[in-house]
Formats: C-alpha cells, structure tokens, sequence
C-alpha cells in the first residue's frame, strides 16, 4: 500500500502523551488519508475562527451557562447538527467533510466542540458513553454534559444512564467510570473503528486495510492481534500477497491459540503456494 505523507505525521502525534495529543489536528491528518494535499492548516484556520466568533456568554463563571452558550453557538447559530438521514455516511467521520457539510455523527460534532472549548479556555472533554458520544464540563459540580448530536441539549448524569438505557432496552448497566472523560488517543481510535465497520461492511477492503493500519499505530505497544488479521483478509482480497502473508503470519506470532488458528493457517498455506507459482 503507498504511504501518504499524513501517515508518518500521524504516528507521530499519536505518540505524544495524551493530553498533549492536538485532537481535531490528527483527525484531519486522518481526513487526509482520504482526501490526498488536505489543506490541513486552512481547516485548523476554520476552528480558530469558530472560537474567535463565539459571544462573550461562552465565558460565564457558571459552567450550565456556559455549556449552555456554546452549544446555542455551535449547534444553533453556527448550524452543526447530527446527520440523521445517513448516520453511516463515512463523510460524517472525517473533520474536514464535516466541517464543510456541518453535519456529523455524534463524535465528530464532540470533537469540534471539544477543539473550540479548548481554544476558549472552557475546560470540555469527550465522554464516550455505549452506544453514544457527549462531552463533559469538567469542573461542573454535579457532573454536567452536553450532547452535540442533539443540538448541544444539556444533560445530566442521570440523563446520560437513562439516553443509554434507552438504546439498549436496559440491557446495559453503566458504571459511574463510564461517565468519566475519556483520552484523545481513545476518541482517534473510537472514530477509525466506526471507519473500519462501514468500509468492511462495504467490502472497500482498500479503505478497511487503511483504517487497520491507522488503529495499529494508535496501539504502537501492544496492537491487538485480530487487526493483522483483518487486514490480512484485506490485503488478500486486494491481491496483496505478501503483505497479506506478512499480518496472517504476524497474527498467529501474537495469537498462537486464536480459535480461528486452523483457518488462518490455510490461509496462509493458499498465500504461499500463489507465491511459489509466481516464482
């Protein structure tokens, strides 16, 4: 698979410490693996001026409000809103589409809501709920939440158990570590994941082995082994022999005993014998 220059350039962020991680800049390197010369600064340029036309209420010592405000800001004035008609659109996980389109999936929208906070000084993180994704205000006392998919509407944490809940038909049980913010590498890997379901569902193995690849680099230390699997079906698929090879090899390396061990190794028993007939 050729390299886009944005590749290396991610890996790199990737392995900063988290809080250092700059969230909507490595979502638009990721944005460029699918849109090759992405104007990556023009995009961050956009953010900037979102934060710098926010109204002066974002600022209130009160955090409800102020949650509150830019909310009203980015889900009301500024017309970001959830793509209800087409949730699986992968256009709603890339930043640049969404901040062109200004519609999203509910981690998108938290990630533009997280960025402009942050360059407001107004202390927002994401939360990554089952099934769903909001942000939290982190000083608010009681915990206090704001969901972008839905318009920046305010939520509690009794809200949030009962939105999940409501999903799952009670058939989830939510612990009160769930409500806690999670990581910049987290959301990264949360938004590729939800790229590698639509493009394997699609069986765009180009794109599904592209997005495996970028999980692997957000788990540079122990990267779990059912990726090289999965991108060795890719890469099978695409003609990519020994690339495919290589990660069904690499998978039984780190998975000695997987269940699906046998099935593998006739896979790659078939590779080598493709090869051996190009030889």
């Amino acid at each position: 698979m050729s390299e886009n220059p944005s590749s290396n350039a991610f890996a790199q962020l990737v392995k900063l410490p988290d809080p250092a991680i700059p969230l909507a800049h490595a979502a638009l390197l990721l944005a460029s693996d699918e849109y090759p010369g992405l104007d990556v600064d023009a995009y961050l340029r956009r953010l900037e001026a979102l934060a710098a036309h926010a109204p002066d209420d974002v600022h209130d010592s009160d955090p409800e409000k102020s949650l509150l405000a830019l909310g009203q800001y980015l889900f009301v004035r500024s017309k970001f809103a959830g793509n209800t008609d087409n949730y699986y659109d992968p256009r709603n996980s890339y930043l640049n589409d969404v901040l062109d389109r200004r519609l999203g999936i509910p981690i998108t929208l938290s990630v533009i809501m997280i960025d402009v906070a942050a360059r407001l000084n107004i202390p927002v993180r994401g939360v990554g709920l089952p099934g769903h994704f909001v942000v939290r205000h982190t000083v608010a006392d009681p915990p206090l939440f704001a969901d972008p998919f839905h318009h920046g509407h305010l939520l509690s944490a009794l809200d949030c158990h009962e939105f999940a809940a409501e999903i799952f038909n009670d058939q989830v049980r939510m612990s009160p570590e769930v409500l806690e913010p999670v990581g910049n590498l987290h959301i990264l890997q949360r938004m590729l994941v939800n790229l590698k379901v639509i493009y394997a569902q699609s069986s765009d193995h180009p794109r599904t082995a592209r997005v495996i690849t970028r999980i692997i680099q957000t788990q540079q230390h122990s990267p779990h082994p059912a990726l090289f699997r999965e991108r060795g079906i890719s890469l099978m698929q695409m003609n990519q022999m020994r690339a495919a090879l290589c990660d069904l090899t690499h998978y039984l390396e780190l998975a000695p005993d997987a269940t699906d061990s046998d099935v593998v190794q006739r896979q790659i028993e078939l590779l080598l014998g493709q090869l051996q007939q190009l030889n």
